[in-house]
């Protein structure tokens, strides 16, 4: 079994290997990033959270606002898988770019 120090120096050196690897790859890291970021500003997270207040507010009723509301999410869901996996099919950076 190594000792406490030696194990320390190894884990530090794989760290530091860790952080070198995202360095090379930082331009992705930030393009992920900005794409997460301006969907977090859009508030497209929030079209869902108040939907059913969206459809109440829209003269549906109670049950039919919250049925509504699922049906949003559900094809929001069904868009995303679909998504995720055809985005090989096409060039990332020709999607990135539209």
């Amino acid at each position: 079994m190594l000792s406490w120090r030696r194990e320390w120096t190894l884990w530090q050196a794989r760290r530091w290997g860790m952080l070198r690897a995202l360095c090379k790859c930082k331009r992705a890291l930030v393009a992920g990033n900005g794409l997460l970021l301006l969907q977090q500003i859009s508030g497209q997270p929030s079209v869902l959270y108040y939907a059913v207040t969206v459809f109440k507010s829209a003269g549906f009723g109670k049950s039919s606002s919250t049925l509504a509301s699922v049906g949003a999410a559900a094809v929001k869901l069904l868009a995303t898988v679909l998504a995720s996996l055809k985005v090989d099919d096409f060039a990332r950076r020709v999607l990135l770019m539209v």
